[in-house]
């Protein structure tokens, strides 16, 4: 019932949560900055799109994703649970894989 009152919050509301979380992202040690390509070759390297598809619920058993440094084109990712943040941080009833998230 509670992750069902969270998931009705205004798009205002949703979206200062998002920033929010978006500000936390930025600071841990565990974000990335990465093209899709080299995203999706990544995934390749570890497993292949089939099993990631199969395992996208919970990728934190996967090796980290490579740590690099913004540059324009990039995209930021979660090392640990290897999401693109920007959307994880809209979907209210998601979590952190590192706890760092305030509900």
């Amino acid at each position: 019932a509670m992750a069902m009152d969270k998931m009705k919050l205004l798009p205002k509301e949703r979206i200062a949560a998002s920033r929010s979380r978006l500000m936390v992202c930025r600071q841990c040690e565990q974000c990335t900055w990465l093209t899709w390509s080299e995203y999706w070759a990544w995934v390749d390297g570890n497993g292949g799109k089939k099993k990631f598809f199969a395992e996208i619920e919970d990728l934190t058993s996967w090796p980290l994703l490579p740590k690099q440094e913004y540059e324009k084109g990039r995209k930021l990712f979660c090392r640990a649970c290897k999401c693109w943040l920007p959307a994880k941080s809209y979907v209210i009833n998601e979590k952190c894989p590192l706890d760092r998230w305030q509900e």
